[in-house]
């Protein structure tokens, strides 16, 4: 929402289990009169994006957080409270948990270990169990909160995302043939570049979503609908991979290119066209978007046919003009598929519900 000229972002469901997660650990420390530091501070760290993470990483954080209090107390009951029981503490308590392989829980474990020390007095063990406690209800309530409270939905962030990354691809394609018209070589300049190593990060992240979808469906039921629609998002997402790598392998083709002028304007009438369909354009190409292949097709064999790797110091079964075509022609072929698949997805959509007048006939 808007306050004046400043936009407000609503408070999301990970901000809002954070804040409950540390009510409720300070409520239960309270009660149970131990400190509240500690773990409050381990509820906050311990929250996850989904509650299959939480109960996982929970299962490593507890005994981590036992081996970080261990040394903390170790370390004071010889040295005392110094600037080396510190240093110490965390260094022993990092080292031994990656030798465990506790990694997941090596934060928590650190913070167990350092914010103890200054509060350890004489009764030793008193105080480990005391701080060691406090570790656990924060890590229980936070697991509990995020487990029950808010479940996250990750499938409408990643169709929103999938949407800008078609059309980022087909940007960065457009940019990329351009060169061929103007230079007849695809040269990419760094802007290019930081573009499309930009979209390859965004597509990992996407991945990231789908996958913390699934994991969050152990846990929490999912409508058919909801399973039909995130089915439909993984295949768009493999779909997008594709065009990655062939944008990629188009941007390291090393030399310059053969396109004659009729060449450079059918690659161009063929990017157009891709590109439209890129950005949810049309469910089939045109007859002639096919006569444009089937061109493309042709010069691709002729090309083909002309590179004579045994007349040169390298032997190269491909031109790079071939591969240029081949990569145009490979991107058809995997846009190709991604308008099937939206035909297919519309197609099984659910009728829309009845009208009140035509529910008062039946």
């Amino acid at each position: 929402m808007w306050i004046g000229k400043l936009k407000v972002r609503m408070i999301g469901g990970r901000i809002a289990k954070t804040g409950v997660a540390v009510l409720l650990t300070a409520l239960i420390c309270q009660f149970l009169q131990v400190p509240p530091v500690l773990a409050v501070v381990t509820a906050i760290v311990t929250i996850e994006p989904t509650a299959y993470e939480s109960i996982r990483k929970g299962f490593i954080r507890l005994p981590a957080s036992a081996i970080g209090a261990a040394i903390s107390l170790g370390l004071v009951f010889f040295l005392g409270v110094t600037p080396y029981t510190f240093a110490l503490s965390a260094i022993l308590t990092l080292f031994i948990c990656h030798n465990l392989k506790l990694q997941d829980g090596m934060l928590v474990a650190c913070l167990t270990a350092v914010v103890m020390i200054p509060d350890i007095g004489v009764n030793y063990m008193g105080d480990f169990f005391t701080r060691l406690g406090g570790t656990f209800i924060g890590l229980i309530t936070s697991t509990l909160v995020n487990v029950l409270l808010l479940p996250p939905k990750f499938t409408p962030a990643l169709e929103k995302k999938l949407d800008q990354l078609f059309v980022m691809s087909g940007d960065i394609l457009e940019e990329l043939s351009s060169s061929v018209l103007q230079n007849n070589t695809i040269r990419p300049a760094a802007p290019q570049l930081e573009k499309y190593q930009r979209l390859r990060k965004e597509i990992e992240k996407s991945g990231e979503l789908a996958e913390y979808q699934r994991k969050e469906w152990k846990f929490h039921h999912a409508s058919f609908r909801e399973l039909r629609k995130f089915m439909y998002l993984e295949k768009r997402l493999r779909i997008l991979q594709r065009i990655s790598l062939h944008l990629g392998h188009l941007q390291y083709i090393e030399g310059d290119l053969s396109f004659n002028d009729e060449e450079k304007r059918s690659v161009w009438a063929l990017i157009t066209s891709l590109k439209k369909a890129l950005i949810a354009g049309p469910h089939t190409f045109d007859e002639e978007h096919y006569l444009l292949i089937e061109n493309l097709k042709n010069q691709f064999i002729t090309h083909n046919k002309n590179c004579s790797p045994l007349n040169t110091d390298h032997y190269h079964l491909f031109s790079g003009t071939s591969i240029a075509l081949y990569e145009f022609l490979s991107l058809h072929d995997t846009v190709e598929d991604l308008l099937k698949l939206r035909k297919q997805q519309e197609a099984s959509l659910p009728l829309p519900p009845p009208s009140s007048s035509i529910t008062k006939s039946i």
